[in-house]
């Protein structure tokens, strides 16, 4: 068959010109992914090119849940049941909405690309909240962009380039008889919301459904790493409406807070022999794998050391039924 017809076959169904501009933008996300890799490389040195891809192929589904969040509108627009959908103005309608939702994801991730220096993550939600009461934020943004003039050029070529290489539905799709023509779009549509809603919780398994942030470490060996997994638009959309920590000023002054929760350590007094007769477990909560050098010794060229303790520390124990003061040294 003809390539050129069969194109134009494939151009007349609204729902395959769907799937190939979705699958456009994916490559699109990969790319801001490969962007945001090689102005930040500085701070993923110990990255090798094995591990590098493994992070792209973990950070496929987190692209895909955006991707879907973002272009929502559109893909309800192409899998509606309705025969205008091939219309001119229909697709140009349907164009502005793809492109337009798309440009901003695209300027979210590129724009982060440039703030992971500053932060060293992804940026969610609450920065709306940290920048709430800033005046000079014209400024601040005009001078980022200056400063980071190749991020902007990027970003515009990206925009440019999902403008240009959009696939219009046209002509006429068959089978033409609305006995045939609304049964498989209906069941078309069906599939497609069915895979959206799959798509955006995650998957298939309940393993990461719905996926969030902290899937992400699933895939890095050092927490700074999820941000190469992540994308901007994907974290926006996970936080939205998530509480931000304020602080409540519970005391007014350090000595108030002092006067409560200084604790009087006490020495009880010796009354005979040691009787070894304690077990004495430390818990250090949050203390993960990847803030060990020691579990890590093969991480910035063996020189990782995580975080280390500055000498010996000493843990008193004064409960009532010690026979004597007992150290515990780590």
């Amino acid at each position: 068959m003809d390539i050129k017809k069969r194109w134009s076959q494939i151009k007349a169904q609204p729902v395959a010109v769907m799937v190939i501009n979705i699958a456009a933008m994916a490559v699109v996300y990969m790319l801001c992914r490969l962007f945001f890799f090689a102005v930040n490389h500085s701070y993923f040195t110990d990255v090798t090119f094995t591990h590098f891809i493994n992070l792209c192929r973990g950070g496929i589904q987190f692209d895909r849940t955006a991707l879907l969040y973002t272009s929502i509108i559109y893909i309800a627009m192409m899998v509606l049941p309705l025969r205008q959908r091939n219309s001119p103005g229909y697709q140009k309608a349907a164009r502005w909405i793809f492109v337009v939702c798309n440009a901003i994801a695209i300027v979210m991730n590129m724009a982060d690309t440039g703030f992971f220096q500053y932060t060293n993550r992804r940026t969610t939600f609450s920065i709306f909240g940290e920048f709430s009461h800033e005046s000079n934020l014209a400024s601040v943004l005009a001078n980022g962009m200056l400063d980071f003039w190749y991020i902007v050029v990027a970003a515009v070529l990206l925009i440019w380039g999902i403008w240009k290489i959009f696939v219009r539905a046209e002509g006429e799709s068959r089978p033409a008889s609305a006995r045939a023509y609304y049964p498989l779009q209906a069941g078309l549509m069906a599939l497609a919301v069915w895979l959206t809603v799959v798509g955006i919780r995650g998957g298939f398994t309940r393993d990461t459904r719905p996926i969030t942030l902290s899937n992400a470490n699933e895939f890095v060996n050092k927490s700074t790493e999820a941000a190469i997994v992540l994308n901007t638009p994907f974290c926006m959309y996970r936080t939205v409406n998530k509480k931000i920590y304020k602080n409540p000023h519970y005391y007014a002054t350090q000595s108030r807070l002092d006067s409560v929760f200084t604790p009087v350590v006490m020495h009880p007094r010796t009354r005979g022999e040691f009787k070894p007769l304690n077990v004495v477990v430390l818990i250090i909560e949050s203390f993960g794998k990847e803030y060990s050098g020691f579990f890590n010794p093969g991480l910035e060229g063996g020189t990782y050391k995580g975080y280390e303790v500055g000498g010996d520390f000493t843990v008193k124990l004064n409960t009532s039924n010690l026979q004597s003061d007992t150290e515990v040294e780590a």
